[in-house]
């Protein structure tokens, strides 16, 4: 059975976010975010194939430097 989830509004996604999902045979399909995407959440959304048509900032997340 396929669900849609939408996740709208996130500063970050990391990996708690694609453990719940994957815990609940869930796949995230877009994200979208009220700001620029860090570098790490890039890396996540590119190695599963996630869409975004927000801006990726190219910086680490002010929460992990």
């Amino acid at each position: 059975m396929k669900h849609n989830v939408l996740f709208s509004n996130i500063l970050r996604i990391d990996f708690f976010a694609m453990l719940f999902a994957q815990m609940r045979e869930l796949k995230i399909t877009t994200i979208s975010a009220s700001r620029p995407i860090c570098i790490e959440c890039q890396e996540l959304i590119e190695q599963n194939d996630i869409k975004t048509n927000t801006p990726f900032s190219g910086e680490k997340s002010k929460k992990s430097k």
